[in-house]
């Protein structure tokens, strides 16, 4: 997926997947900044999903704002993409 995103002190963004319909779910992918980051441009990113492969797979995107301040409000996501090696069972 692409993203861009600003972030302030404490806030945390999270991809996270499931293999049991929502019940549980993992961290597959975690960015934060302790200084304050901005990703002003769109960045490529490419998430592990293997450990929940293998049948039907929800995936999240979070935004964990500790602070409640105004300036890390602000993820974008595009071209989100899905895919396998493997072939589809027929």
């Amino acid at each position: 997926f692409s993203q861009a995103a600003q972030l302030s002190v404490n806030d945390t963004l999270r991809v996270l997947a499931s293999d049991d319909d929502g019940v549980t779910w993992q961290v597959v992918a975690e960015y934060d900044n302790a200084a304050g980051l901005t990703l002003a441009a769109e960045s490529l990113e490419l998430v592990d999903l293997s450990g929940v492969a293998g049948g039907p797979v929800r995936i999240a995107f979070e935004f964990e704002n500790i602070c409640g301040d105004a300036q890390g409000v602000e993820w974008g996501l595009d071209d989100i993409l899905v895919c396998s090696d493997e072939p589809l069972p027929s």
